[in-house]
């Protein structure tokens, strides 16, 4: 990949900065202070970090002069090539000699013995270092100060000159600082609109860049293991697969494994390859995984841009998808680094996959994660140590590769047999602090004493310990503290200003430790688990006050800005510090809901959530109102996200109120009525909550149809058919409407209907159409032709095993149970069973429904053992998916009661019968309206039991 690949990938401008030290201050302070400040404002509008690298700002005139710094700007003009500034004044600077310059710079970059021997100063060195005598292009800088004055070296400063003006890169005079600052302005304003268009990325955009990025940077220094390849190649080409789990301890190259495997497959003729590292940084929640690959698939099919990164709108995609001919791979890597909110590390949020995609990942052997994905019975492939062969390999390459050296053999027999150097993230660091090693008569001393670390945690203490012992403790607590609260990393410039310290301090150590250093898009995080977790055990875990001293400089450090990057960290901060009046000042906003509602709706949802919690009756939803936009169509969709965020929350009574101002809007302003405003609409007012209006349900539904027919928008039509379907199924379930069973099952037909016509009679869309027609069926015959014509069109689909499978089996169940067929019931009961299990876990809702049916079944059938325990299943289930009693606790209870009467079982049936009188008094409950009849009929069974002594 080439430099200006990789930055434009990285969305990152890191410009050195080169002037003469006593001369330059006036001109350092107002670029530093003035123009960049304007620039980086620019270019974060465009999705770019922009970081000024003037090593000479903020430091004395004896600490210009220290032998360190040579070392360090020749390290950081490496990492900032193409992109350099050169400012030259009237003075030529000063001309260090060999006894100036630091231990090992040299052989770092020889080039500097033949500037000793030209007696050049250290301005002439980087200019001619870092562009006059580098053959590659750079976007350089040059700017002269004119009038000339006296000068400390005229000759050589002459020729400087002269030599920039022949350069083939630009140089103009400059008469007054302020004249510098318009013209870098103005330089680098071009320079944005040539690398970085004003038009800018999607989110989407800058995630792919910054995924690719991370994937090349795991492609560096790779031992390729053939046989691991094999076996991934295996799996994609396996048509009876459909899931590979790699594992293998932290550190054993699962990444590295996963993405240059992707990397040598990414134009494979049978088959594309979706990679996802969470190791990568950024947002690590379930949404933005989804939302990700939603936005890859929506490509390859030639799909507009996906509006949603919820589990649904996947599965839209994929249906769609699995009607190609197309195979896709989708890797997810690092999944025991995903947020575990709302349970997410169970995995529930995963969708399920049609037959020609297939999924990869990658977890730790110990993770909750791992559990949930043996809990599926999938394959899993262990990543094996590299062998002493390759360690060795590893060794010589790496050492010789990047630094040119190398070590004695005894070391290296003495490194490669070290236990502790099997993980190889372990000996990559082990050659790193290496080669920071100046000094051969302690280099065996400092391998030994590394490798008697007694467990990886002590082999990483001792690495901080050395940076402290260079940098100072305060130094490293400080900077690392900070990176290690943030959620998605750091830019330099906010550590610079945040930590308080010189920007040559913090060259120095960045140069350092940028390998444990993940540079995403110009914001740094850790690249593995060791070295945060060794960052929180000496530093936060046993001080509270650091961590939120540390949390609150980056709130405080970000409080103005109203970018994306900091409504994702200023909020997660302040949720964890537990400042609610500042929290809810930023999500109460319309800035942020329209940026979270799109980007992580359960996020917002879990903010309100402990505001609730924390502050009952200070805060509501409706708080929102106050920051309603003007305009009406931005208005409309504010209030789409308000209900969806109701929906979330569960919040009923302002969600009324949100309902009646968008109908207000709507009705005042026609014109920007939208199908997708009135679905909103129909499917907030209809459902089983009580005090909603189906009949105002039932008119936006059909307002929608008609805008979607009007447009002749067919696939959204679909959707207004379905919806309308719906609504009348809960007018005949909740309100006992006659002949709205009827009507629901008219709307579905149509809806199966318009779905054959457009896709043709095998696809997801046309089964679903005729398992939804089954439930409103009234002829009990018709009903099951129907859900077995959705079983088989899924099984041409997807074949017999697959977990879309489970709703059409389950259905037919559900028909034989209303049948009285109880044999038959419970096969597609167990069938539905066997297909969800391996895709959803046996924690999971869906279950619930499947192991009760089960248990009726088997009670039906007079096997009351095998009954009860599918009852007991369930109950297990929920204590692990809900937080207090639900319908379905008071339910199950109740059946377990009546079981256990058989069965004559007393003492525990009356206490399931306490069990049932506790769950019908809980408000969730009490809530439902399906809970009067179990109420009812529970009192009915209670009457009939004898009274307990």
């Amino acid at each position: 990949m080439t430099q200006a690949a990789s930055f434009e990938n990285n969305r990152q401008i890191r410009v050195f900065i080169s002037s003469t030290f006593q001369d330059m201050e006036r001109e350092r302070s107002y670029l530093i202070n003035r123009t960049f400040p304007t620039l980086r404002n620019i270019a974060s509008q465009r999705g770019v970090m922009l970081t000024e690298l003037d090593l000479r700002w903020g430091i004395t005139d004896e600490e210009a002069r220290s032998g360190r710094v040579v070392d360090i700007c020749f390290r950081e003009i490496e990492n900032s090539v193409p992109f350099f500034i050169g400012i030259i004044g009237n003075r030529y600077g000063w001309v260090p000699e060999a006894k100036d310059i630091g231990e090992g710079v040299t052989e770092r970059f020889p080039v500097v013995s033949h500037y000793l021997d030209s007696h050049l100063s250290v301005t002439e060195m980087e200019m001619q270092f870092g562009v006059l005598e580098r053959k590659e292009d750079m976007h350089a800088f040059f700017y002269i100060k004119e009038p000339e004055t006296e000068s400390d070296n005229p000759v050589m400063l002459r020729r400087l000159k002269e030599a920039v003006r022949a350069s083939r890169y630009p140089s103009s005079s400059y008469i007054s600082i302020e004249d510098l600052g318009r013209q870098v302005e103005k330089a680098f304003v071009t320079l944005l609109d040539e690398l970085f268009p004003e038009e800018g990325l999607t989110g989407h955009q800058k995630e792919r860049m910054a995924q690719h990025s991370f994937l090349q940077r795991l492609s560096m220094t790779y031992i390729k293991n053939q046989d691991s390849f094999d076996i991934l190649t295996r799996f994609a080409e396996d048509p009876d697969h459909d899931h590979l789990v790699v594992t293998g301890d932290s550190g054993m190259g699962k990444s590295a494994l996963l993405a240059n495997w992707a990397k040598e497959n990414i134009s494979n003729k049978h088959f594309s390859v979706i990679p996802f590292f969470l190791s990568n940084g950024g947002n690590q929640s379930s949404s933005s995984i989804l939302n990700y690959i939603a936005e890859e698939i929506s490509e390859r099919c030639g799909l507009d841009s996906v509006n949603g990164s919820d589990k649904k709108t996947m599965e839209r995609l994929l249906q769609e998808f699995s009607t190609r001919n197309d195979k896709l791979v989708i890797i997810i890597d690092a999944i025991n680094q995903i947020a575990d909110v709302k349970q997410a590390k169970r995995l529930n949020w995963l969708p399920i996959f049609p037959n020609n995609v297939k999924l990869i990942i990658s977890t730790l052997k110990t993770d909750a994660t791992m559990e949930a994905l043996l809990s599926r019975g999938y394959p899993v492939f262990e990543l094996s140590h590299l062998e002493e062969k390759q360690r060795k390999q590893l060794v010589e390459e790496y050492l010789s590769d990047n630094y040119g050296k190398r070590l004695r053999a005894d070391q290296v027999s003495g490194i490669i047999q070290d236990p502790q150097c099997e993980n190889t993230l372990v000996l990559k660091t082990l050659l790193d602090e290496i080669i920071c090693i100046g000094r051969h008569d302690i280099l065996d001393q400092q391998i030994d004493d590394y490798l008697h670390s007694a467990s990886v945690a002590e082999f990483y203490e001792k690495v901080i310990i050395r940076f402290e012992r260079e940098y100072s403790r305060e130094f490293v607590r400080k900077v690392l503290g900070l990176i290690t609260v943030s959620r998605n990393g750091l830019g330099e410039q906010q550590i610079i200003r945040m930590a308080g310290i010189k920007p040559l301090d913090w060259s120095a150590f960045y140069c350092s430790f940028s390998t444990h250093l993940n540079n995403q898009s110009g914001r740094l995080e850790f690249t593995h688990s060791y070295i945060t977790s060794t960052v929180w055990h000496r530093y936060l875990d046993n001080d509270p006050a650091f961590e939120r001293e540390s949390r609150l400089t980056i709130v405080n450090g970000l409080w103005e800005e109203r970018s994306d990057y900091a409504l994702q960290e200023v909020p997660f901060q302040l949720d964890k510090v537990k400042d609610w009046n500042r929290l809810h000042d930023i999500i109460a906003t319309h800035r942020y809901l329209s940026y979270c509602m799109d980007f992580d709706e359960v996020e917002i949802g879990t903010y309100w959530r402990h505001i609730f919690d924390a502050l009952p009756d200070k805060y509501s939803l409706e708080d929102y109102i106050h920051d309603c936009p003007d305009n009406e169509k931005d208005a409309i969709q504010f209030y789409i996200r308000l209900l969806r965020l109701c929906v979330v929350l569960f919040k009923i009574k302002p969600k009324r109120v949100f309902l009646r101002r968008l109908e207000r809007i709507l009705q005042e302003h026609p014109e920007y009525a939208t199908a997708k405003a009135y679905r909103a609409l129909s499917a907030s007012l209809s459902g089983p909550e009580d005090g909603t209006t189906i009949q105002d349900a039932l008119r936006y539904a059909r307002m929608s149809l008609e805008i979607c027919r009007r447009e002749h928008d067919i696939p959204g039509e679909i959707q207004s058919l379905s919806l309308l379907g719906s609504v009348y199924y809960w007018e005949s379930v909740r309100d006992k409407i006659q002949g709205s069973d009827k009507k629901a099952f008219n709307a579905w037909k149509e809806a199966k209907d318009l779905s054959v016509e457009l896709f043709g009679e095998i696809h997801p869309l046309v089964m679903d159409g005729y398992k939804d027609m089954a439930v409103m069926c009234d002829d009990l015959d018709e009903a099951l032709q129907l859900s077995l014509k959705a079983v088989d069109i899924g099984i041409m689909l997807f074949g017999k095993n697959h977990p879309l499978l489970g709703r059409p089996y389950h259905y037919v169940g559900c028909i034989f149970r209303n049948m009285g067929r109880w044999e038959d019931a419970l096969h597609y009961f167990q069938e539905a069973y066997r297909v969800w299990l391996p895709a959803y876990g046996i924690n999971h809702e869906i279950m619930v429904s499947s192991l009760g049916n089960q248990g009726m079944s088997l009670w039906q059938l007079g096997n009351l053992e095998d009954a009860l325990e599918c009852y007991n299943t369930c109950l297990s289930i929920l204590s692990v998916i809900y937080d207090g009693p639900e319908y379905d606790y008071a339910l199950i209870q109740f059946n377990r009661a009546r079981i256990l009467h058989s069965l004559g079982r007393m003492d525990e049936c009356y206490h399931a019968c306490r069990e049932v009188e506790v769950a019908l008094q809980s408000k969730k409950v009490s809530a439902e309206k399906r809970s009067r009849d179990v109420k009812k009929l529970y009192l009915e069974f209670r009457r009939q039991l004898p009274r307990k002594n």
